[in-house]
């Protein structure tokens, strides 16, 4: 740690009002807005064989109180934003951009050494950082790589996974492991999904096709809490624990900002599209089933999905193949169907401050205490009164 790029990402984060170890993704979507005014090249140093962080600057954690002296900062850069209660302005949005940037510059420095070593562009990132999209965005489009591999669950969650793979190993096993998926959490049977709406008294349908009901309902602008299926492992939200949207629609993204994830307007959403589809969308398309990758997308395509493409003309999306996830497969080319658009809006089921749904009780708390229309859960609906 005595020399991390995440470390001092994290200390800008707390300097910007936000939570170390778990807001980063704030300061990545806020650099959005605003323009890498501030040179950090004295702080995070490119050397001739990687990088080095300033130490005066970064490293003084308190255990005790959980935070950074940001003092240092401050004194750099001025008064460190108190917390996320504290209005943000182009100042700190500013900073968040030149953090941002700073990064991006160093990941690319890094990965031209790695090339020069050896001689391969095929290119596979984990640790904390790797989650950063845009950064892995800036990378695959440089054309310094052929390919990409971001580990999906690269933050310290998933040293679980390597360990066992190192272990395997270790045992003398040659291990054929592809991770193309991350379905690999809980889930529950049609009896058990019965039961927690039996208890809840809800009054519920239960459809065969319930994902062509379901994309009838967002293709009318409903909002929907669809549960399904295994839950996912990592930070992203893939189709089985997500909230739901209409992507065509514009203001969609403030909508569900504001009444159902009561977050920050300013926090962008996710686009799940058909696999076949992103090269239609996206410049320099790459599958990227994880949404761990930024793209541009197509201008031409940016008034069909405002609601899920960024203020700098970016997305994060997620390619969706048959294979891997047949029934959210189904569901975007049902929308596909009702709207022409192969393309869903897409966000974790939970609400701020609060983690992603589990079970179906947790669903249905988080349903009703939001203002989602319909509930899609297994093969159940749910609607609410209007």
């Amino acid at each position: 740690m005595s020399n991390s790029l995440g470390r001092a990402y994290s200390q800008f984060t707390q300097y910007l009002g936000f939570k170390t170890n778990n807001d980063e993704y704030k300061v990545m979507g806020l650099a959005s807005y605003g323009k890498p005014t501030y040179d950090l090249s004295k702080l995070i140093k490119i050397t001739k064989n990687g990088y080095e962080v300033e130490p005066s600057y970064f490293y003084n954690y308190s255990f005790t109180k959980r935070k950074y002296d940001v003092s240092k900062l401050a004194k750099a850069f001025g008064q460190a934003r108190k917390d996320d209660n504290q209005r943000i302005d182009d100042r700190h949005k500013n900073i968040a951009a030149s953090i941002q940037k700073r990064l991006e510059d160093v990941g690319l420095h890094l990965v031209k050494k790695a090339i020069e070593k050896t001689n391969n562009k095929n290119l596979c990132l984990a640790g904390g950082v790797a989650l950063n999209c845009k950064m892995n965005g800036e990378i695959l489009q440089s054309g310094l790589i052929e390919d990409i591999y971001v580990q999906p669950v690269a933050n310290d969650a998933g040293t679980a996974l390597g360990a066992a793979l190192e272990l395997y190993a270790k045992l003398g096993y040659k291990s054929k492991f592809k991770m193309d998926h991350v379905y690999w959490g809980n889930e529950y049977s049609k009896e058990q999904i019965e039961e927690a709406l039996k208890k809840s008294k809800l009054k519920y349908t239960y459809y065969d096709d319930i994902e062509g009901e379901t994309a009838k309902e967002i293709s009318k602008g409903n909002i929907i809490g669809w549960f399904q299926g295994r839950m996912e492992v990592g930070p992203r939200a893939l189709g089985n624990r997500s909230i739901l949207a209409n992507p065509t629609i514009k203001g969609m993204d403030d909508k569900v900002n504001i009444e159902i994830k009561f977050r920050e307007k300013w926090r962008p959403f996710c686009p799940s599209m058909l696999e076949s589809a992103k090269e239609e969308y996206l410049e320099g398309a790459h599958e990227t089933p994880f949404m761990i990758l930024t793209f541009n997308v197509k201008k031409d395509k940016r008034k069909e999905i405002p609601s899920v493409t960024h203020i700098d003309g970016t997305a994060r999306p997620q390619t969706v193949r048959k294979e891997t996830n047949p029934k959210y497969w189904k569901l975007i080319k049902s929308f596909e169907s009702e709207s022409g658009t192969p393309v869903l809006m897409n966000t974790s089921f939970n609400i701020k401050g609060d983690t992603i749904v589990r079970t179906p009780d947790d669903a249905i708390r988080t349903f009703l205490n939001t203002g989602m229309n319909v509930l899609s859960i297994g093969n159940y609906m749910v609607k609410k009164k209007k």
